[in-house]
């Protein structure tokens, strides 16, 4: 207003005014990251040009989705809406995505980035969300989840390509779980975790994984990560179990190589278990935590065990009597390669697992009592004579 507006415009009819909300936004997330201002967006006049230079600098200072002059907004909500644009800006999403996963989970920004995230359906078509952001997003709707809710990640390989789902649930009522985001990242990529991972099953043997920012990671069960490269790094590597879980409480890291980087020994919690595997996962201070080898030489017991293997750790308690999965997660074409259909319908003939309903449900009881084991020799790949010959009476006819 006043002298700071030119008496007469001069701005050419170029198809777009100057100060759309686009240009605000691509203006304030050049000054909280650094990165260089946007060109004009108007053609204008030399003289209205420094007009309009000079105008923004009490503009954006002003600007209601800052404080004044710090790199912080007000609100959390307009905070996400800065932190959005700026991930989708191929300018700033490198440091960006560096500061969010340094920083505490903002709830909003997995609202506004992607943007279709909010109203995409399940079956719709997926959202495109780089690997690199991937541990953003979850952290965001974590952040959103009421005491009754429970959220999980899924990310899968698929040819070049990754693909995966954000699942939230119900911790005490008998509830589906409902898928709220389905996405894709071009390119393999690598998956970037942050500090602070909770059930999260991450299956991408042709991709990398970092966890952590230097400070303390935590890690609460379920999580079970195999990649062909982990990368880790903490102060503190701690090691959770969920209060209401007393199924899932182990957590799972395999990768083909790793560089693990942390100071002193893993912290276990809460009756919680760690199993890794990678090719110096024999050594200090990995060496009580490592998967040894069933040393299984047949194929088809093999994959009838990895079958085995995928079915119960699939399953969750979450605080309920009993350990359920919906249908469609069981009946997926993830979970059912190889052998496990045969292993599921051998596990249905059993009596070990049933449906009720859209869910399976999952006898601990008779799991161990038939088959010899329990979620963790799944998870640490120690099957018993009894698995053996299950699993083997089973895959052979």
């Amino acid at each position: 207003t006043g002298d700071d507006q030119p008496q007469k415009s001069t701005v050419r009819e170029s198809g777009t005014a100057p100060y759309r909300p686009a240009e605000q936004l691509d203006r304030l997330v050049a000054q909280r990251y650094g990165t260089a201002e946007p060109t004009p967006v108007a053609i204008m006049s030399n003289e209205d040009q420094e007009r309009y230079e000079h105008a923004l600098a009490t503009w954006l200072t002003e600007h209601p989705f800052r404080s004044g002059h710090d790199d912080v907004s007000p609100s959390v909500v307009f905070d996400a809406v800065i932190t959005g644009h700026a991930l989708r800006s191929p300018s700033a999403a490198d440091v960006a995505a560096e500061r969010e996963l340094q920083s505490g989970a903002n709830p909003f920004v997995s609202v506004f980035y992607p943007q279709q995230a909010a109203t995409t359906a399940v079956g719709s078509e997926p959202v495109h969300l780089p690997a690199e952001h991937i541990g953003i997003v979850y952290n965001s709707v974590r952040a959103r989840l009421t005491l009754a809710e429970t959220a999980s990640l899924l990310v899968t390989e698929r040819g070049d390509q990754l693909e995966g789902e954000v699942t939230i649930g119900e911790r005490d009522e008998k509830r589906p779980e409902r898928t709220v985001m389905n996405f894709r990242s071009h390119g393999t990529g690598t998956v970037r975790l942050g500090s602070h991972v909770a059930d999260a099953e991450i299956d991408v043997p042709g991709s990398r994984v970092e966890i952590g920012t230097g400070s303390d990671v935590i890690l609460v069960a379920p999580v079970n990560i195999d990649c062909d490269d982990l990368r880790l790094e903490a102060d503190r590597f701690v090691v959770e179990a969920p209060p209401r879980e007393r199924f899932a409480s182990a957590v799972v890291l395999k990768g083909h190589t790793a560089t693990p980087t942390i100071s002193g020994t893993p912290i276990l919690r809460r009756h919680a278990h760690l199993c890794v595997s990678w090719p110096e996962s024999h050594v200090y201070p990995w060496r009580p935590f490592a998967i040894v080898s069933d040393g299984i030489d047949e194929q088809h017991v093999k994959e009838g065990l990895q079958g085995l293997r995928r079915l119960v750790m699939a399953f969750r308690a979450r605080g309920k009597d009993q350990l359920a999965r919906t249908k469609d997660k069981i009946d997926s074409q993830r979970m059912m390669k190889g052998r496990a259909p045969a292993v599921l319908e051998a596990l249905m003939e059993e009596k070990i697992m049933h449906i009720d309903g859209r869910l399976y449900i999952l006898d601990a009881s008779a799991l161990g009592g038939v088959v010899g084991v329990t979620y963790l020799d799944c998870a640490k790949q120690q099957f018993p004579e009894r698995a053996i010959a299950f699993v083997n009476g089973i895959t052979t006819t």
